[in-house]
């Protein structure tokens, strides 16, 4: 699912009425004046801040935009405001300062890791997603371009938009699904709930732990409970909504969308670490750095040591071949030592006790070791704080001193009156110490977790976070009983197995009819196994059950590559597609467009090896390498290689039916950088 796809919508029901007031004109110009006129809003231009472009004034009902602009970007700016004005409805909430393409796609690779839905911080970006889809509609763009073969640059021309606005609304047509009106929203219906799920929902007497088993209905119910508190006033940007990871965060995200998608749009849902990232860009200065903020990803923080190696000193840990052998994994540590809030002092300290104790050679050297250690993690801190930079484990240590040590975080962070966290048994203990600064004494906490399901342990995520709940925050603990989702031979087979000694499906009631049964099987060999599926396979089908309605399940990709072997020659009739990424055809697929996406035209080299192009790897490079030496993109250079010398006659060719092929590719993926519009609204 689209994470803007709310943004969207809306935006296409504002362009409707605004094409209505426009008497079916669809150029910018008469758009932006139909919105404002339907919104009842007056179009000031005045003198501006510096690098203030526009700012909406609810109050006054004002669009104010900066005088002397070009038409062209000025209507953007004005369809931004307009964003803002449909979609932030709260005046509390604060629009910052950001820079971005037009589009919504933020610029720093690093954050792509914690992205989130809807942050503070990106409320800009919203309002760009809003502009977008508003001024240029990604359906009638693509009927424009796919039926009528109108280009880009066209359709801007025609539309008095820029060109980088169409680019992007461009790949939103052709890449994601047709837009499509949202699904009929459900009344709240209290009967819907078991008496364990209505009392969640209800509960307001302190912080509260709830035990959710797989297919207990967990996320109905937390979704209940958030539109339970907005049907008794509480505003939609009162929520902090945090998961640990993005695919939870999304989730989330769909599913409060379905409930109430104006509601979800202006409440904070995300991940720990994007909620942190918004607290560290928020007040850098607070932690000796400035916007804009670098966040490293494990490549960059790799660079960064190697480009610090005369400081480290290297005894244990140096590789005079290949320096950042050694260093990947110290870089590891040190991303556990801040998932547990170790600092490199607090580790120096460790090592100098544990050497004061060491008995033997072995334990000395363990000892040194470990200072190593630690004077590398001291070496790269300081060389993150000079390059103005974090890493991701920062994310949550650093957003921790900021809460507990200015004023105008914990202000901003309490502004929360209802924090909501699901799948907590993911989260570290870093993590868990970043909700105890976040909650506080906050009373309406309120946690769902299953210690069962556990996935993130290589990160420090255990049992022991949940365990730790009740008494860290004064709270109470709570489970859903009853399991909806699955049968009762199953049910009882979790029971059986998942000796834990927690609260577990012995407390569950089973509501799906009994049916099926569960049986376990052990083979002496592989061919062993497969004969016994095929007879398994070959029974259901006799059963009744089509090939189509039965499915294999396996841990891993490898095995699934060892049993479709032998089950494919035992003539079993499968669908097994393997690693998706690894197929042949879905990496040409990435290689072409990462003629444009990737600096250096990395994608070039299989595309050309194509068997309609079969050009030499050697050629590639050689065409490539030209296009480095004068500046140009790979697009220009195969429309030049006629000036490109070293290329045979095969080569030269093979590039110039490739060069035929991608003829439109440029002008749909080079943007004009002069359109990449910085705002600030006020």
């Amino acid at each position: 699912m689209d994470a803007w796809i709310d943004i969207r919508r809306k935006a296409r029901e504002v362009h409707l009425a605004a094409l209505k007031g426009a008497n079916g004109d669809r150029s910018a110009e008469a758009l932006v004046a139909g919105a404002l006129n339907v919104a009842d809003l007056e179009l000031r231009r005045v003198a501006l801040a510096p690098g203030v472009l526009g700012s909406l004034d609810r109050a006054a009902e004002l669009v104010n935009v900066a005088q002397g602009q070009d038409p062209i970007d000025e209507r953007v700016v004005i369809a931004h405001e307009l964003g803002h004005f449909y979609l932030h409805l709260d005046t509390r909430s604060e629009v910052r300062v950001t820079a971005h393409a037009l589009g919504g796609d933020p610029i720093d690779s690093g954050a792509g890791r914690v992205e989130g839905y809807a942050p503070t911080e990106r409320k800009e970006v919203q309002a760009d997603v809003f502009a977008g889809e508003f001024l240029c509609p990604s359906d009638w763009l693509r009927t424009e371009f796919v039926e009528r073969r109108r280009r880009p640059s066209e359709i801007a021309a025609a539309l008095g938009l820029p060109a980088a606005l169409v680019s992007s609304q461009m790949a939103r047509a052709l890449l994601l699904p047709p837009l499509r009106p949202p699904p009929p929203q459900r009344p709240v219906n209290a009967a819907e709930l078991d008496d364990s799920q209505q009392g969640a929902v209800l509960w307001d007497q302190g912080p509260l732990l709830l035990d959710a088993g797989p297919g207990t209905g967990k996320t109905r119910t937390l979704v209940r409970r958030i539109e339970h508190l907005l049907a008794n006033n509480v505003m939609p940007t009162e929520f902090l909504a945090l998961t640990f990871s993005n695919r939870a965060a999304e989730e989330m995200r769909e599913r409060l969308s379905a409930a109430n998608a104006e509601a979800s749009i202006q409440m904070w849902v995300g991940t720990f670490h994007a909620f942190g990232l918004e607290l560290l860009k928020k007040w850098p200065s607070g932690l000796g750095r400035t916007l804009p903020l670098k966040v490293f990803d494990q490549t960059a923080s790799l660079a960064l040591l190697e480009a610090n190696l005369e400081k480290l000193d290297l005894v244990y840990y140096q590789n005079l071949y290949e320096p950042a052998f050694e260093l990947a994994p110290v870089l590891r540590a040190i991303s556990r030592c801040k998932d547990e809030l170790v600092s490199p002092a607090d580790y120096a300290r460790a090592a100098v006790d544990y050497k004061a104790t060491a008995s033997d050679e072995e334990d000395l050297e363990a000892a040194d070791k470990m200072l190593e250690f630690a004077h590398i993690y001291e070496v790269y801190e300081d060389a993150l704080l000079l390059a103005n930079a974090v890493d991701f484990g920062d994310l949550i240590r650093l957003a921790i001193d900021l809460i507990q040590n200015n004023a105008d975080a914990r202000a901003y962070v309490m502004g929360f009156k209802h924090v909501l966290v699901d799948e907590y048994q993911d989260v570290n203990f870093a993590s868990a110490k970043f909700l105890q600064a976040i909650a506080g004494a906050n009373p309406n906490l309120w946690v769902v977790a299953d210690p069962r399901q556990s996935i993130y342990r290589f990160r420090g995520a255990e049992p022991e976070n949940v365990a730790r709940f009740v008494p860290d925050f004064k709270g109470t603990r709570l489970a859903l009983n009853t399991n909806y989702r699955s049968t009762k031979p199953i049910v009882d087979a979790f029971q059986r197995f998942a000796n834990d000694g927690m609260r577990v499906a012995s407390q569950w009631k089973v509501e799906r009819p009994e049916a099926g049964s569960i049986s376990l099987t052990v083979a002496p060999t592989v061919s062993d196994e497969a004969a016994g599926i095929r007879d398994q396979i070959a029974q259901f089908h006799a059963n009744g059950i089509p090939f189509a309605d039965q499915v294999i399940l396996a841990r891993t990709h490898l095995t699934l590559a060892r049993i479709t072997g032998p089950l494919e020659a035992m003539n079993v009739p499968l669908l097994y597609l393997g690693d998706l990424f690894e197929r042949a055809e879905i990496r040409d697929l990435l290689s072409l467009l990462a003629l444009d996406a990737e600096r250096g035209a990395v994608g070039l080299a299989r595309v050309a090896a194509l068997p309609e192009y079969a050009v030499l790897r050697e050629e590639v490079l050689t065409l490539i390498e030209w296009g480095r030496a004068n500046g140009v993109s790979v697009f220009e250079a195969l429309a030049r290689l006629a000036e490109v010398p070293g290329l045979s006659g095969a080569g030269g060719a093979g590039l110039a039916r490739l060069a035929w092929t991608v003829r439109g590719f440029a002008p749909l993926f080079t943007l004009d950088n002069a359109h990449h519009l910085a705002f600030r609204a006020e």
